[in-house]
């Protein structure tokens, strides 16, 4: 009995990393989690983006928003910080797990992990803490949740970390690109390359390397292009403020 107990238990052990693997592996890439993710300080356009979609071995790319702020809702008594997150169609895909996705810029999909299908209908309002920056960057000052969702960004239980509050994220809201008031500029791009590759497999890990240095130099070219424009508008507004 022990022995089968013992035997039984490592036959266990060595069948389950595969079963999660693969599990793992069916969740990331129905939801077409990213493969590769473009930063910079003053974000890119969508002209940006189609430049560096349109680069060899990119299958998909996608501008993204993503922004923390304080809200409360009617229940809490104190605030506590949010991701916002545009709501995508191509990359990152959230899964819906109860409700509906939101179709309106006081919409949003919640986060399934912190909250439940009870807490669907319920009204989150921006917090007067937040800075005026953020308050000037969205459309709506209240967001509605509509339905639940897991997303491929967020895949064990923390949520990640911020400058805001205590510190610590929340939970994540999925809302409508139409409630980010940018003027057409993303916060970040998504990438997906042209095929799928097993995950931890030493091909991708190569393949990535090989993309992201190729990429490297377009992106800081289209980053500086954008800090030239934001730097020209800039300039137009104080040399109008000064004649005035």
């Amino acid at each position: 009995a022990i022995i089968a107990l013992g035997s039984g238990f490592l036959v266990g052990l060595r069948s389950v990393r595969g079963d999660m693997m693969a599990t793992a592996q069916t969740y990331i890439d129905k939801q077409a989690l990213f493969d590769l993710r473009v930063l910079n300080t003053y974000g890119y356009t969508q002209e940006a983006v189609d430049a560096l979609g349109g680069q060899p071995g990119i299958g998909a790319a996608e501008g993204a928003i993503s922004m923390d702020a304080l809200l409360r809702s009617e229940d809490d008594e104190e605030d506590a910080v949010f991701r916002l997150l545009s709501l995508p169609s191509r990359i990152n895909v959230p899964e819906l797990q109860a409700g509906r996705m939101p179709q309106r810029p006081g919409e949003c999909l919640a986060d399934g992990f912190y909250y439940t299908q009870g807490d669907i209908g319920k009204t989150l309002t921006l917090s007067q803490a937040n800075e005026a920056d953020t308050l000037e960057r969205l459309t709506v000052e209240e967001f509605t949740i509509v339905g639940l969702c897991s997303s491929p960004l967020f895949l064990n239980f923390e949520r990640g970390s911020t400058t805001l509050g205590k510190g610590s994220l929340a939970a994540y809201l999925y809302v409508p690109e139409s409630a980010f008031d940018l003027d057409g500029v993303y916060t970040e791009v998504d990438l997906k390359l042209d095929r799928d590759y097993p995950m931890y497999d030493a091909t991708y890990d190569r393949r990535l390397t090989d993309t992201a240095d190729t990429l490297e130099p377009l992106a800081q070219e289209l980053a500086q292009e954008r800090y030239e424009t934001v730097k020209k508008e800039v300039e137009k507004q104080l040399r109008e403020g000064q004649e005035e």
